[in-house]
């Protein structure tokens, strides 16, 4: 399109007083301009996404960063078993590899002050063929006894090459995990800072505002149509004895331990600064924390959950449900039975913020009437 333009815009020039190499030279220069500035219209589009999008994309990062810390924390835990484990199986067989290795040195200096020349004496001292024949069976004994010997210390000594070798690489993995999981950290910790300047932006955005809003009605509403999927689709109920959940309003205990950011009903959003409807509790835990199911019952949901991070919901029968949602990671499955004060997965190490609803038949009830008085 741009071509044709110019070469219109060249034929309309007039002729006179004009050398035409220039004109081309200056068409040329026009043409790059162009390009450039569209160029750059195109770059400032692509860079105009809203905050609230913005903010979506940090959250997303945050619990992709999340989880993969948790799951990395995990394998850190079962490496530190392994190498506990292979430190002292490394120990047992270090004793094991000591004890043949000095009944190899007593048989070795036996052997040397003795040498053939006792074994011939052993073996002619005998009175008759019948004691030479029962003291030639006697020194083969010995000497299968010593080849057993000799066997078991080579077998040790194997032994202990394989449990420093093992160790060592479990080692390796284990600086290579913390390492990883320092990384991440790091990227969690700048994630974080990019969300708190998104989140001021967002404060003085009207608009950005109440699409922030919009978002949280829309994350409560999806979590609103699982519980009821979970509830009505279900092929079997959790069958525990009626009434026992409801009798424990007032006793149940708390979650995790930490302070309560969010309560129940209207409050004003810790980061958006605004009034907004919270349907259970925002519990700020430091550190690497437990996260306990409140009663016994049945998991019927553990999975990443869009806006909720890592979530898990337990169903204690007669329609009641227990939603726990930002743990680092879940170490229960779908069809777990569970008991009261059972963990059932972890905060992150550098802290969170533990979702935590009870609901009835689908509806959230206030969380602080059901746990016990802190």
């Amino acid at each position: 399109m741009w071509s044709g333009l110019f070469l219109l815009l060249a034929v309309a020039l007039p002729a006179q007083g004009e050398d035409l190499t220039q004109s081309r030279k200056s068409l040329k220069e026009l043409d790059q301009q162009i390009r450039q500035t569209t160029r750059n219209l195109e770059k400032k589009r692509s860079a105009e996404r809203s905050l609230v999008d913005e903010l979506k994309i940090v959250d997303d990062e945050l619990e992709a960063t999340r989880r993969r810390v948790g799951k990395i924390s995990g394998h850190i835990k079962l490496l530190d078993e392994q190498v506990r484990a292979g430190e002292e199986r490394l120990r047992e067989v270090h004793q094991g590899a000591e004890t043949a290795e000095k009944r190899v040195r007593r048989r070795l200096v036996s052997l040397y002050k003795g040498g053939e020349v006792g074994l011939l004496r052993v073996l002619f001292a005998s009175a008759t063929p019948a004691e030479m024949a029962e003291d030639y069976d006697y020194l083969g004994r010995i000497v299968r006894r010593d080849r057993l010997l000799l066997a078991e210390y080579r077998r040790q000594q194997a032994a202990l090459e394989t449990a420093q070798r093992q160790l060592a690489e479990l080692r390796q993995d284990q600086q290579a995990a913390l390492e990883a999981r320092r990384a991440d950290q790091e990227n969690l910790r700048q994630a974080l800072q990019r969300k708190a300047t998104l989140l001021t932006e967002v404060r003085r955005d009207r608009k950005a505002l109440a699409r922030a809003l919009d978002d949280l009605r829309e994350r409560a509403e999806r979590l609103t149509a699982l519980v009821k999927n979970l509830e009505t689709g279900q092929a079997r109920e959790y069958t525990g004895k009626p009434g026992v959940f409801q009798g424990q309003k007032g006793k149940l205990p708390w979650p995790a331990k930490g302070q309560v950011k969010v309560g129940f009903g209207t409050w004003r959003h810790p980061d958006l600064g605004t009034l907004y409807d919270s349907k259970g509790l925002e519990i700020a835990v430091s550190g690497e924390k437990p996260v306990n199911a409140v009663w016994q019952g049945e998991v019927v949901f553990a999975s990443w959950f869009k806006g909720y991070g890592n979530l898990l919901i337990v169903d204690h029968g007669d329609s009641y449900f227990t939603l726990y949602a930002q743990a680092a990671r879940l170490n229960k499955k779908v069809g777990d039975r569970v008991a009261a004060g059972e963990p059932l997965g972890f905060t992150a190490p550098e802290g969170a913020v533990l979702y935590f609803e009870i609901r009835q038949g689908g509806t959230p009830v206030d969380p602080a009437r059901w746990l016990r008085p802190l």
